[in-house]
């Protein structure tokens, strides 16, 4: 500040402190006639020359902390990593085995990060394997959802699947089958079943590639008790169910096997024995793979 008559520079800021913003400077006494100007008095200790509060900067950063103005910055705080996907997690947790694709095992490896949620298992198999009633109880065991696509086509359609085949036909049935399960396996994280022939559509068949799938196969006999051979099932309404069913599970054994991680035979077994065999299965298939 330049000093005026009768008026005095203001004295230079302490080395190290911040001069106030905005604070005028202190108004010295009257030079001496002839001699030198007097300095400014100095203030008092402990007292402030500011007279506006509001004009005070705010106090300078101790030595030793952050000066970053982001909040996050200042507490040391590091971006969040994507997390690990929670079904996954928690079947693994539970299974303690290391699945086919590289998902963890609990006392495995890391699951990649970021990656898009996926099923941790899709069952398959042919009617009367017991998809419907495995699939729950496995999903339960895991502590995961569990997703049916044959559900979802008929919410999407409003229709009941021998209704669309009977009205659509199998072709159009099955392309709304192909979209249904495209759609389930990007989004779902738990168990998902998909229906007995899903596995004859090339599509599909490539999409199931990139996921742990168990096969659950049943024999002729059995399987021909379990589905009663019922008109409920628009694939054996015809004049001979049973050549229909056990045409149908030698066409479809090989296409099963193709997409399968690992097969369990259900005969004979009930619910929680074919889920421990399941279970069993995929641990014995991840110690093969590590």
């Amino acid at each position: 500040m330049v000093s005026g008559p009768g008026r005095t520079a203001d004295a230079p800021a302490a080395v190290g402190a911040p001069a106030a913003v905005g604070a005028p400077a202190a108004l010295g006494g009257p030079a001496a006639v002839g001699g030198p100007a007097a300095p400014d008095a100095p203030t008092a200790k402990g007292e402030s020359t500011a007279p506006d509060a509001a004009t005070v900067p705010d106090a300078p950063t101790p030595p030793g902390e952050p000066t970053a103005p982001d909040a996050r910055a200042a507490r040391g705080e590091r971006g969040t990593a994507a997390p690990r996907t929670a079904a996954v997690a928690r079947a693994t947790a539970a299974t303690g085995t290391t699945l086919a694709t590289g998902t963890t095992a609990a006392a495995g490896t890391t699951a990649t990060r970021g990656r898009e949620p996926r099923p941790c298992l899709v069952i398959a198999g042919p009617p009367g394997s017991g998809k419907s009633t495995v699939g729950p109880l496995l999903a339960e065991q895991l502590g995961v959802a569990f997703r049916d696509t044959d559900e979802d086509i008929v919410a999407r359609a409003g229709r009941s699947i021998s209704d669309i085949f009977a009205e659509d036909g199998e072709e159009v049935f099955r392309a709304l089958e192909a979209e249904v399960i495209a759609l389930a396996l990007a989004e779902h994280e738990g168990v998902l079943s998909v229906g007995g022939g899903a596995v004859l559509a090339e599509g599909t068949r490539q999409r199931l590639r990139a996921h742990d799938v168990v096969f659950l196969n049943v024999g002729f006999a059995v399987g021909v008790h379990r589905v009663g051979l019922s008109t409920a099932r628009p694939l054996l309404a015809g004049l001979n169910p049973r050549a229909t069913y056990r045409s149908l599970l030698e066409a479809r054994l090989p296409v099963y096997r193709e997409v399968a991680t690992v097969e369990v035979v259900t005969d004979e077994r009930s619910p929680d024995e074919v889920v421990a065999a399941i279970r069993q299965a995929l641990d014995d298939k991840g110690e093969n793979t590590r």
